[in-house]
């Protein structure tokens, strides 16, 4: 270093003569880097003004319903012209990202939502103060689109696991109040994906060591009145899952629990309810319970507006079990 300083010395003397014709064209250059940076900046406003003129046609048809090939295309050329940019505004990515995601989810192109999220999320990480609930959002779609082509492993990897993590990192943090809330809903969402591609996969470890999760979380007591709208849900496919592992004692109790959460009118769980309680009374050749569990279900199913399109699932499923009872019963008296 010290050799340079003094070579550059010598050479100042020898080079001074031309220094005015140096110090044009050291102007000069600068001048060009400036004026480079400056066409830069206009081309890039120019490319953020026909990507936002063109994406904002794109939403208008999405709004509208046109979910068709021209509003694709337009989603294309914008997503194009959005990549010519160095640095894509926030706001814009957030927006281009989420509006592929309802017109891909919406026309079952499963494939190219599965993409684009996860396009987003690549990007998105990139970026500094970005908004966790937009994140968390991309990812938990991702994991319903990994979920519904079958492939519950992904799910839980790429999906449901990440934002575990990510929700508990932010929860150690000082956030406010209002973030802390929507995190802790979301992680209640999560829980209940989380019970769901793991009893999809069919694997016991990972089954396992979801419900212990799930149910050490449900302990720590400190669920908010907000995140609990979710938790019946969650509880219903958690009960499911421990009857499939013969823990008929602890379905009972999170069915239990998911019974104390909601009101009389709610027909739909209770109808629910009596499902998963028929199920355990199957397993545990409790018929007499049975044939009361079907009967309440008829007067609960009567309740039930005509056009709800779960309660013919619910209700089948209990006839179902009912009606091998009656066969079973049948053979039995036969045989005598």
């Amino acid at each position: 270093m010290r050799f340079l300083f003094r070579l550059f010395l010598i050479l100042t003397v020898s080079i001074f003569l031309g220094s005015c014709k140096g110090k044009n064209e050291t102007d000069n250059l600068n001048n060009k880097n400036v004026h480079n940076e400056t066409e830069a900046t206009y081309q890039d406003s120019i490319q953020i003004k026909k990507a936002r003129s063109i994406l904002a046609e794109a939403i208008k048809n999405i709004q509208k319903e046109r979910l068709d090939g021209k509003t694709e295309k337009l989603l294309d050329s914008a997503r194009l012209y959005y990549k010519k940019l160095k640095h894509i505004p926030i706001e814009d990515l957030s927006n281009l990202y989420s509006y592929y995601d309802v017109f891909t989810y919406k026309t079952n192109q499963l494939d190219k939502n599965i993409l684009y999220n996860k396009e987003f999320i690549d990007l998105y990480k990139n970026y500094d103060n970005k908004n966790y609930q937009k994140l968390l959002m991309a990812t938990t779609n991702l994991g319903y689109s990994l979920g519904d082509i079958g492939k519950p492993l992904d799910a839980l990897q790429e999906s449901v696991f990440p934002i575990k993590n990510t929700i508990d990192s932010l929860l150690k943090e000082t956030i406010p109040d209002s973030l802390k809330l929507q995190l802790q809903v979301t992680k209640m969402v999560n829980y209940r994906q989380l019970i769901i591609y793991a009893q999809e996969l069919e694997n016991g470890k990972i089954l396992r060591e979801s419900v212990d999760d799930f149910e050490a979380y449900l302990l720590e007591d400190n669920i908010p009145k907000q995140a609990e709208e979710f938790l019946p849900y969650a509880l219903s496919n958690l009960a499911d899952v421990c009857i499939d592992l013969g823990e008929f004692e602890k379905a009972k109790n999170h069915i239990s629990h998911w019974k104390s959460l909601i009101p009389a009118n709610k027909y739909i769980d209770q109808l629910m309810i009596i499902d998963l309680e028929s199920k355990i009374q199957e397993l545990n050749e409790e018929y007499d319970q049975l044939t009361f569990s079907f009967e309440n279900a008829n007067e609960v199913y009567d309740l039930i507006e005509e056009n709800n399109r779960f309660k013919n699932m619910f209700y089948s499923s209990i006839i179902h079990r009912e009606a091998k009872i009656e066969l079973k019963k049948k053979k039995l008296t036969t045989n005598f």
